[in-house]
């Protein structure tokens, strides 16, 4: 998943080159050239990213919460919880009714199916099966 700063007001260094992942335990890993640096991480329930570095205080919003809001939809359906893509059982184009079962998320062994919330076409599928997917992510969009 792509982050982005959240605080666009602060000027932050050259980033260009640089390299980051998230590795197990707590840390990102940040690259440059052939340097290499481990740093604790948090993060918070809204899925923010948010690291203490060199002194300074950085936080990253994932890229899909933040367009999120602007984006949703009323035939839009979202992740109920942060997990996996199990299933997904439309495509693009494909006539839907009301309640029908569409995905299906899953979480620790948990399986959430998400069910249309309207009848129309789907004219968006924006994870396929085993995608990582965030709380609120839009998985698909009807019309």
């Amino acid at each position: 998943m792509n982050y982005t700063y959240r605080d666009e007001a602060v000027a932050l260094p050259d980033l260009e080159g640089w390299s980051a992942r998230i590795l197990p335990g707590g840390l990102v890993e940040l690259a440059h050239e052939d340097r290499t640096f481990r740093v604790p991480f948090s993060r918070s329930p809204s899925g923010e990213i948010e690291i203490s570095w060199e002194g300074r205080r950085f936080v990253f919003a994932p890229e899909r919460a933040a367009r999120r809001k602007s984006e949703r939809k009323p035939g839009s359906l979202s992740a109920p919880m942060t997990g996996v893509v199990a299933d997904v059982m439309v495509q693009v184009g494909d006539a839907v009714t009301a309640y029908q079962a569409v995905a299906v998320v899953e979480a620790m062994k948990v399986l959430a199916t998400l069910e249309a919330p309207v009848a129309g076409v789907v004219t968006a599928v924006h994870f396929a099966k085993g995608d990582r997917v965030e709380h609120g992510a839009v998985l698909v969009e009807i019309e």
